[in-house]
């Protein structure tokens, strides 16, 4: 498939299953051969991200993602067989190769130099193969340029997550071609490990985590998560504790998320009444593709970093389908209007759907506990006083 194909596909599933990608700070723009080193989080599913977002790179991926028809109708890149992975290794030097001439060719590679995914409360150690690269396209005096990246999703294995890619300090210097080969490798871990989130336990990865939504969105996800990254403040973390043994108490709708919202339930209410009926309606007309992403996100994956693939790949092909018998369907009525009402009012429910489940959440919360919520909205104001402070 032309490559076209591969950066309307990614842009696509991406801008459609997320509800937002934010570059952090904005995409750089880029001359002459690069090689971006990802973070990987989140599956194949940061590649359609960061693919969204430098359409022009082509990626080092796993064989096993090209091996059947449907696979390569998704992904494209320089195969590798990994050393987990069955298959034959010899081809790998032909990989390699064809990684040189794209970069002397001025082109974008990328690769993920853990070599797989997690979404554990730190990275998986680096293999040597991004810092190998880098370091023989200096050898042949390919004037490279180096970028790390950085990924965060507030909620990876559900739909409408936001996604911050975190774009890191380049090496381009005549110094930084001097590195040896070590050297490099730990610079390049230096610097990835300066943008990624890197915490020694699942509980405080946990703690960080639910803070970081409570700060969000006044403060990005991802810029608290590092200011909390070290330690919790002293106050914080008594006030949460005691806050947490308030929740506790009550049957809130969703506690693990924001459960209170600063506007009152005079505004919210409203607008979940005004939404709502676009996202029912929305559901429905969709309801085929919808619910087969759902029971492939509960059967398919084998660990939560392949969750939210699984949805993808199977709601995107139901939805190929589905959509086909939508057009047929217009056209055996002879009635193209059916055909705009349903594409605008799916638009509008994909859209209207994070927002309105928020609004619900929030609106159920603050009726049934309003002195909870005033507990809450206290501890948030001092929570992004002290995440503001630490960040800046």
């Amino acid at each position: 498939m032309p490559d076209f194909w591969y950066q309307f596909l990614s842009r696509l599933c991406a801008r459609v299953y997320f509800s937002r990608i934010e570059c952090l700070p904005a995409v750089p723009r880029l001359f002459g051969p690069t090689l971006l080193v990802a973070l990987h989080r989140n599956g194949a599913v940061d590649g359609w991200v960061y693919k969204s977002i430098f359409p022009r790179a082509t990626f080092l991926i796993a064989a096993q993602l090209r091996k059947n028809l449907l696979a390569r109708l998704f992904f494209t890149g320089i195969t590798v067989v990994r050393d987990k992975d069955d298959g034959d290794r010899s081809a790998n030097a032909a990989s390699l190769q064809l990684c040189r001439k794209l970069l002397a060719s001025g082109g974008i590679l990328a690769i993920f130099p853990e070599g797989t995914s997690s979404l554990g409360p730190r990275h998986l150690p680096f293999k040597s193969g991004a810092a190998r690269i880098a370091h023989d396209a200096w050898q042949n005096n390919i004037p490279l340029t180096v970028l790390p990246l950085g990924i965060t999703y507030d909620a990876p294995t559900t739909s409408r997550s936001q996604v911050q890619v975190v774009v890191g300090n380049p090496l381009i210097t005549a110094a930084d071609w001097s590195l040896s080969l070590s050297d490099l490798k730990r610079e390049l871990a230096s610097r990835l490990e300066a943008l990624g989130i890197n915490v020694d336990s699942d509980a405080h990865y946990d703690d960080i985590r639910t803070l970081a939504t409570c700060a969000s969105p006044d403060v990005p996800y991802h810029v608290a998560l590092k200011a909390l990254e070290l330690s919790i403040p002293d106050a914080i973390e008594k006030s949460c504790l005691a806050l947490r043994a308030q929740l506790a108490n009550h049957n809130l709708l969703h506690a693990e998320k924001s459960p209170f919202s600063e506007n009152s339930p005079v505004r919210t209410i409203p607008a979940t009444l005004v939404l709502a009926p676009f996202v029912l309606v929305a559901a429905i007309l969709n309801a085929p593709p919808l619910i087969a992403a759902y029971f492939a996100g509960r059967k398919f994956p084998d660990a939560p970093n392949v969750i939210t693939l699984w949805r993808i790949l199977v709601g995107a092909s139901c939805l190929f389908f589905w959509f086909a018998i939508v057009v047929l369907f217009v056209l055996i009525l002879k009635i193209p209007l059916l055909f705009v009402a349903y594409l605008v009012l799916s638009l509008i429910g994909l859209y209207a759907y994070g927002p309105c489940k928020r609004l619900v959440r929030h609106s159920l919360n603050a009726l049934r506990f309003p002195d909870l919520r005033r507990s809450y909205l206290a501890f948030r104001a001092t929570l992004l006083q002290e995440v503001r402070r630490r960040a800046s």
